[in-house]
């Protein structure tokens, strides 16, 4: 699986207006809709927060791995949102989320794809030169390059 199939620069969102969980939910939702990969904005929301509810996907250092598994998403995707401001989520290391990468996955896509984009992602954020451009960038079109430069 090449990961950066399944990220888009329209789907690479900086924000300064988010303030919690549920705004972040809401934008992932608004976007995935906007990009045709699910039909219900709503419905993503709940299922991200039912995730939430089982676990927290927050991880270490300001990041979080949320995700939805419904029928009304159409196709595996990644959506990633960089916060300019702190959002409360409990986390591994008890701070605050400031990039999400949420992942949107089809019910049918439950098991592989799903364990594969965790398992990559995790992997990218376990690497602290990773970790350190992307909290410095700018723009989609540098968190694009990274990703590119870290995987193959």
């Amino acid at each position: 699986m090449d990961i950066k199939e399944y990220i888009l620069e329209d789907q690479i969102i900086f924000s300064d207006t988010l303030s919690n969980q549920k705004e972040m939910f809401q934008l992932v939702a608004k976007i995935a809709t906007k990009n045709g990969i699910t039909t219900n904005i709503n419905c993503i929301i709940d299922k991200f927060q039912e995730r939430e509810n089982l676990g927290t996907t927050g991880l270490l250092d300001t990041f979080a791995i949320p995700h939805a598994q419904d029928s009304t998403i159409n196709k595996a995707m990644i959506v990633i949102v960089v916060s300019k401001n702190e959002i409360p989520w409990e986390t591994l290391d008890d701070s605050n989320v400031k990039i999400v990468f949420a992942l949107l996955i089809p019910s049918i896509d439950k098991g592989s794809i799903h364990i594969e984009f965790l398992s990559t992602i995790s992997t990218l954020l376990m690497n602290d030169d990773f970790r350190d451009v992307l909290k410095k960038s700018q723009n989609s079109s540098e968190i694009i390059n990274l990703i590119k430069q870290h995987t193959n």
